[in-house]
């Protein structure tokens, strides 16, 4: 059973002391990755840079050298390093008063059978801290730890490449027309009638369809959610990591929306914040306290089982989802 604690609200004050039980001084004197998601331009629930700056300061405060990290997306205002870094400023994240780095090339390594790209920034950092926005999400249902690492700490080739394995194939044969893929496709991309169509240029690779499918006519070549935990585990291999998950301004939509463009809207109440050094316990522990404030169960959300991932990173041997909450 794995150690996870538990800080009621925003009470900033007992951060040091939870840092302090999952070895910070370990940190001292070294070069120190925060693992995080700076948000996309026109989002609104990104983990703001005041709160960012608290957890640098203690890693300062111990006398390590931390720096801002994250990778480049495909589209958007953080598809170049440039767009990234030009993004975070907007938003904020020099007050943090540290390097932000943005990485945009992988290094491979395999896990379970799949090649990941990992950032190559994580080559040559051996001290990890993940600071994640607990919140809901489109194709993950839920995006915390495990999310942060399987889709944040990968190149553009694997981003892609994990969505595009967990796009649906169709067996016609086996296809009864009975319009349950149609029925659960988030962006409305599948049609039914005579025949069946799919604009897969649009797709996401959610993986909602073929679990839907009661004929098994839509098959995929990896779900998303499982590739998302291999590439956690990709990222972790030989790493000193603290994790902390953040579960305020849980929002339905992840930090990547526009919320221009997706509405912004909050799923519960503000809960507080779990540190642990187990990724499976932590993610584990979020999704509780949600659902428990919630009053419902996460599926209701977006459909998805959301601790699928987790239960495959349980399964890849990275922590187990048996965990003694300790509240401070």
């Amino acid at each position: 059973m794995s150690k996870v604690i538990f800080i009621k609200n925003k009470v900033f004050s007992k951060v040091g002391s939870a840092l302090k039980q999952f070895g910070i001084k370990d940190f001292a004197g070294k070069d120190v990755m925060i693992k995080m998601h700076m948000g996309e331009y026109g989002n609104r629930s990104f983990l703001k840079p005041e709160i960012v700056k608290v957890f640098a300061d203690e890693f300062k405060k111990v006398g390590a050298k931390p720096f801002l990290f994250d990778t480049i997306t495909r589209h958007s205002s953080r598809c170049t390093k440039e767009k990234y870094i030009d993004t975070a400023k907007r938003h904020g994240f020099r007050s943090v008063e540290c390097p932000i780095v943005i990485g945009d090339e992988g290094r491979k390594v395999k896990v379970d059978g799949f090649e990941f790209e990992v950032a190559k920034e994580f080559a040559y950092t051996e001290n990890i801290f993940v600071l994640s926005h607990a919140k809901g999400h489109v194709c993950a249902g839920f995006g915390g730890t495990i999310k942060n690492l399987g889709m944040g700490a990968a190149s553009v080739k694997t981003k892609m490449e994990m969505h595009e394995w967990s796009k649906p194939v169709i067996d016609y044969s086996l296809c009864t027309k009975c319009k349950s893929c149609m029925n659960v496709c988030p962006f409305n991309l599948i049609k039914v009638d005579k025949k069946w169509e799919f604009d897969k240029n649009k797709c996401l690779g959610c993986g909602k369809c073929v679990l839907a499918c009661p004929a098994g006519a839509l098959r995929y070549k990896a779900n998303l959610q499982e590739s998302l935990a291999r590439m956690a585990k990709a990222s972790t291999i030989g790493k000193k990591m603290i994790y902390v998950n953040m579960v305020i301004e849980i929002t339905k939509w992840c930090d990547c929306a526009n919320n221009e463009i997706f509405p912004y809207e909050i799923l519960c109440d503000d809960i507080g914040m779990v540190v642990s050094d187990d990724i499976v316990a932590i993610d584990a522990a979020a999704i509780d306290l949600i659902e428990k404030k919630m009053g419902r169960p996460y599926f209701d959300v977006w459909n998805v089982d959301a601790r699928r991932q987790v239960k495959k990173a349980e399964q890849l041997g990275m922590g187990t989802m048996k965990y003694n909450l300790m509240i401070m």
